[in-house]
């Protein structure tokens, strides 16, 4: 009898293991992996920001006329740093018993997190920007700066 008892308690203490805690900080990792993966992958992006007026693009602020390609990888450099952004923004109220793993720091604190998608949000933002409307501030700058951040916060 007794061990069906410690057997039955084991086995949900394991389920609560796996399920609240284990699956969690996996799923953190994967999407900080992917963070680290795409920062890299368009660092060339975000530190070479694109102009337009209207709907024309202009230039590229290193490279010359970007052709239609590049154009392409802009929109989607911006497109897969807004799904990170997404996927940070709902990952702290997706995962039951949040406040209590980041209490424990087996996950990042939900102010980091806002911290880091803010930046994600922001460099996606700054990637194609309008003619003018950065006067006197360099935009690719800021985009390093916020690219450096988010790793060093992860």
């Amino acid at each position: 009898m007794n061990e069906f008892v410690f057997g039955s308690i084991g086995g949900v203490l394991s389920y609560i293991i796996l399920n609240y805690i284990l699956k969690p900080v996996t799923e953190y990792k994967k999407i900080r992996r992917e963070v680290f993966k795409k920062l890299t992958f368009y660092a060339d992006k975000y530190s070479h920001h694109l102009e337009i007026t209207g709907s024309i693009i202009l230039t590229s602020t290193v490279f010359g006329d970007p052709s239609p390609e590049e154009q392409n990888e802009y929109e989607e450099a911006k497109t897969e740093l807004r799904r990170l952004f997404s996927e940070l923004e709902s990952f702290s109220k997706e995962i039951s018993f949040y406040k209590w793993l980041s209490f424990i720091n087996f996950l990042p604190k939900e102010k980091l997190l806002k911290e880091v998608s803010g930046k994600i949000l922001a460099i996606s933002n700054r990637l194609i920007i309008s003619r003018g409307s950065a006067e006197g501030i360099n935009i690719d700058m800021l985009n390093i700066e916020d690219a450096e951040k988010i790793k060093e916060l992860l």
